[in-house]
């Protein structure tokens, strides 16, 4: 879907500008998402890549051994 602009839209489009396109519920939510995890790691950005990678492995870690316990309940039995 393309965002209604009149005029000012047209002449964007005329010039090489790509039309404004409206975003779905989904494509927005992910968008959100992908911003907040962004803003998230902008503090690390002063650690060296090293210190980085540790800190998301650990991230992915705490995250992942809930959610294999939560799908495998007889792994836990």
């Amino acid at each position: 879907m393309v965002a209604s602009g009149g005029g000012d839209q047209q002449a964007g489009e005329a010039a090489g500008a790509p039309a404004r396109q409206l975003l779905s519920p989904e494509e927005s939510q992910a968008l959100s998402a992908a911003n907040r995890l962004r803003r998230l790691l902008t503090p690390m950005e002063h650690l060296g890549t090293g210190t980085q990678s540790l800190v998301l492995a650990a991230a992915a870690l705490l995250l992942a051994v809930p959610t294999v316990l939560l799908l495998a309940p007889g792994l836990t039995a």
